[in-house]
């Protein structure tokens, strides 16, 4: 018997989980097919969700079977993409766009990777939202959760949307925050996809970028790193390196 196992996106490159309904619980579904993106290019994290989403996915059908379906059940039906491509029936997702953008520009895997990252925190929040629905409201929240994320996650906060990792740090995190240069590298990625979107017609007349203006300069967050003291430039200066210029093993000159 075959194993099921993850599917990945020929364009993308994304994971998806995908299950066929058994023909006796669709019309109670209203589904053939439940798919669901797991938002990760990595193998062994796509094997990972895609377990979590197997069991998930037999909890539906039983709760379907004893005609028990509560919201939770239905939060997988919720996230269910009805085409193959990253676009929602009837919808354009900033995911669609950012493929077909990708197809257009030689760009590198680290490139995508790291502005993939961006889009799967942003449908954290906003899941499936039509693109061009995208308002400078919406911008301002996803910035303003952004300020309160931690710039290093452990792995427990790594696989949390930005509303539950602002919910478990509150304002106790005593590391650091994402830096205003993180913070608009994920609104630079979000206004690129939008904007190649709207110069491609794939947006009414009157749309305009509503990043425009978003970005964040915080004053005064920089910490000023302390000066050498008197005795640690004498320490470094000291040093055979300086005095003798002979330099320790394996140090490329």
């Amino acid at each position: 018997m075959r194993i099921a196992t993850p599917y990945k996106h020929p364009i993308s490159g994304i994971y998806y989980f995908r299950r066929a309904v058994p023909e006796a619980l669709r019309s109670r579904l209203n589904k053939a097919i439940v798919k669901v993106s797991l938002g990760t290019r990595k193998p062994n994290e796509a094997l990972q969700l895609f377990a979590i989403r197997q069991v998930e996915c037999e909890e539906l059908f039983n709760a379907a079977r004893n005609g028990c379906i509560t919201s939770h059940h239905m939060t997988l039906l919720k996230t269910t993409c009805s085409s193959g491509n990253g676009q929602s029936a009837g919808r354009v997702t900033l995911q669609y766009l950012f493929e077909r953008l990708n197809k257009e520009r030689e760009v590198s895997k680290k490139t995508i990777d790291e502005s993939q990252k961006v889009l799967t925190r942003f449908d954290g929040v906003y899941k499936d939202i039509d693109a061009e629905h995208i308002n400078g409201t919406t911008i301002r929240e996803f910035k303003e959760l952004l300020v309160k994320t931690p710039s290093i996650l452990s792995n427990e906060l790594r696989v949390l949307t930005l509303v539950q990792i602002a919910k478990v740090i509150k304002t106790s995190h005593p590391g650091r925050l994402l830096s205003d240069s993180a913070i608009n590298k994920h609104l630079s990625v979000i206004s690129s996809i939008l904007q190649w979107a709207s110069n491609n017609s794939y947006f009414g007349d009157n749309w305009h970028n509503p990043v425009r203006g978003k970005t964040i300069h915080r004053k005064g967050l920089k910490q000023d790193r302390m000066p050498f003291t008197e005795s640690d430039l004498s320490r470094m200066f000291s040093s055979d390196i300086y005095i003798k210029q002979v330099r320790p093993k394996g140090v490329v000159v």
